[in-house]
Formats: structure tokens, sequence, C-alpha cells
């Protein structure tokens, strides 16, 4: 407990005299010279949660620590089996959480990030700086009646949200989709207080991680009942955008910032080899890619009862000039687009200018919060107008 230094000498030398006289009236007197600062107690700070099972479903959790003091954001360092290093999960805690005796039970938002995108300690929807998702200022200025668990893992820098078929030259199969959705949503679920059906968990994310957000909603429907997904890539049967980012970056180490021969997968190398690159992290086009691939998805969502928002900008903006990858997305999201159309599914299509950018994505998951669970906005974000028909 914290006992407040006693600021003035006169008050000391007559609380010793109330002591030594044992006279009510020196005591009062002594207290009649104390700040009132000094007789009021400090508020009890929110203590970092003590997870009821730490090490279950797979995962032993190596650390949990709040990120710069934040009570409310947490980074936990976990193992497991289907990662070959620790991976670093980050827990943004809404803001009545930590309140003594509250036994509220909150609703989950999975948000995924995207291909090469600065991980470890520092994940890129839960960072502060300008080129991230700025996750405290985003929900705070979203206007959405969403005050939820956000939970930010990583994926692998060119992951891909699913059990690599083969390993790479190190030997090393990452199993992202077993780690995602076998081992941490429920470890989520039992060591947080979040209400553990499919009615009040959501998954969204950007480029790589919006191709992981409508691949995992599609195919774990009895898990996700809405999926967000800014600038995704949405069929991995193109020669652009998904396999484009496999192979420019290669990379299945977590935290390493060099591209090392070992890292690549068993048939990568420099050039002409796309279509070994990406068996060897989806495996063989015709016996599993239909079941990945959201644009061979498409009825599932209508099926499945599932909210679903889509965001692609055009390639272009004053600002960053032509981008190739975010055209080459916006020709798979109008794809996408009019294979749900053909299914008659309602769903939300945000398309305008605009690039693979942070400050479109930002806005993004603003509008998907408030379609989500508010008011779906007329207009969509970016400046965009009305959603596409």
């Amino acid at each position: 407990m914290h006992v407040p230094r006693l600021p003035r000498l006169s008050a000391i030398k007559t609380l010793s005299a109330a002591k030594t006289l044992g006279t009510a009236r020196a005591l009062l007197a002594a207290l009649a010279l104390l700040p009132l600062t000094a007789l009021t107690a400090s508020p009890a700070r929110a203590a970092t949660p003590v997870l009821p099972n730490p090490n279950s479903q797979g995962i032993t959790l190596n650390s949990l620590t709040e990120v710069n003091g934040n009570p409310r954001m947490l980074d936990a360092v976990v193992s497991t089996a289907a990662i070959f290093e620790p991976v670093h999960v980050r827990i943004y805690l809404p803001s009545t959480y930590n309140n003594s005796g509250n036994t509220t039970r909150y609703d989950s938002l999975y948000l995924l990030h995207g291909a090469n995108d600065p991980l470890d300690a520092a994940l890129p929807w839960a960072d502060t700086s300008t080129d991230s998702g700025q996750i405290a200022n985003t929900l705070a200025t979203s206007g959405s009646p969403f005050d939820g668990i956000v939970v930010m893992p990583e994926g692998g820098k060119s992951g891909f949200y699913t059990d690599w078929t083969k390993g790479d030259k190190g030997g090393r199969r990452p199993l992202w989709e077993t780690f995602h959705i076998q081992q941490l949503l429920p470890w989520i679920d039992e060591n947080f207080r979040t209400a553990a059906d499919r009615g009040h968990r959501t998954v969204a994310g950007l480029s790589m991680g919006g191709f992981g957000a409508l691949s995992y909603a599609a195919r774990h429907p009895d898990l996700f009942s809405a999926v967000g997904a800014f600038s995704p890539p949405s069929d991995i049967r193109t020669d652009t955008g998904t396999r484009e980012l496999i192979v420019s970056n290669n990379l299945t180490l977590i935290s390493g910032s060099a591209i090392t021969e070992a890292e690549r997968p068993v048939n990568g190398g420099d050039g002409g080899y796309l279509a070994a690159d990406i068996k060897d992290v989806f495996g063989d086009p015709v016996s599993t890619w239909t079941r990945l691939n959201p644009l061979d998805l498409a009825a599932v969502y209508k099926n499945e009862g599932i909210k679903l928002a889509l965001y692609s900008g055009s390639g272009y903006d004053s600002a960053h000039g032509v981008d190739l990858l975010e055209a080459g997305v916006k020709g798979q999201s109008d794809n996408f687009h009019g294979a749900l159309n053909n299914e008659g599914f309602t769903h939300r299509y945000c398309q305008g200018s605009g690039t693979h950018h942070w400050e479109y994505w930002r806005a993004d998951l603003k509008d998907f919060l408030n379609y989500r669970y508010g008011t779906p906005p007329a207009s969509c974000p970016n400046g965009w107008g009305a959603p596409k028909p």
C-alpha cells in the first residue's frame, strides 16, 4: 500500500506531539495541516489479467506483458508445435474489461495482417506509427458501437493463413491455419471473457490478411458470422496478387528481416517458379485450391449467412501514383463481387481511387465496424461514394 509522505515539518512535529500526549486535539491539529491530496487514496490501477488456462489447446504461454504500460494492450508470446518459433499475439481489451467485479462477456474481432508486414513485437494493426493500423485510435474514432476484444496474431511474412503443403528448404512447415483456428481461437475463449459463439465472433484483414479472413470465414462458418476484407487477393488462380506476394516474399520466418535460402519454399528461386512456389504453400491446384479460394467459395457466404464487406482501391492516387499490386487486387475484387452477385448474395463492396496503404485500410476498418455492428453507412470510406451494386 502506498503511504503518502507528510509534506510539512510542522505536521510531523504535531503528530509526534499527539502520539506523546495521546490527545485527540493534537492529532486533529496535525491532520488539519496535511494537504487534501495526502489524505486521498490513489485510485487502484487495473491489473494485467490472470489467465485461467495459459497452457492449453496446444499453446504454451511464454509471457504476457502490457504494451507501453497500457493494461488494455497485451502482448502474448506463445509457443506451439504448429509453428517453428515463438509467436506474438496482440490482444486489445475493451474499455471496461479490467473493471473490478466485471463479468461481462464480449464480442471478439480477429484482425489479420498483410504479407511482409513488420512483425515480432510491433504487430502492424496494434502499432501506433503512421504506417500501421493504430488500432486504439482507429476504434476510438470509428463511431461504431463495437467495444470488444481484438485479437491480432502473427501469420508469417507470407504464410497466407493456411497449413503449408511442403516445408521450406530449412525443413520447416508452418501450419498457420492449425495454429489460428484449432489452437489460438479456443485458447482466447478459455482465457478471456469472450462470448464464445459465431454470432459474436468476426474476422477481418488487409491484403494477405484479407485473403485469410475470407478463406477462414468460408471454411469455418461455425466460428465466424462476419468478415471484412481490405485490398484482399481473392483468387489464387491468377498470376497477380497472391502469386506475386508469395514469390516476392517467400518468407516463412516470423521475425527474420532478411530472406535466406533456407526460408524459401522448396522450389523457390529468383525467377520462373510461380507454379512450384504456390504449390508449396497451397498444394495441388486440382485437389486443394477450390476449398481454399474465396472466388470458388462465393456460394458459402450466402448459404451460411455470413455478413461480408469488401474494399479495394483502383491502383492509383495522387499521393502514391500507380500501384500495380492494388490494381491487380482490384481486378480480383471486381470478379469476386460479380460472383457474389451471381449467387444473389447481399454484401457491401466499396471501391474507388486508392492504393495499397494504411490510410485506406484504417478507414476501411471503421466503415466495416459500422456495417457489422451499427447502421450501414450510406457512403463508402475514402470518398468512394455509394457501395457498388
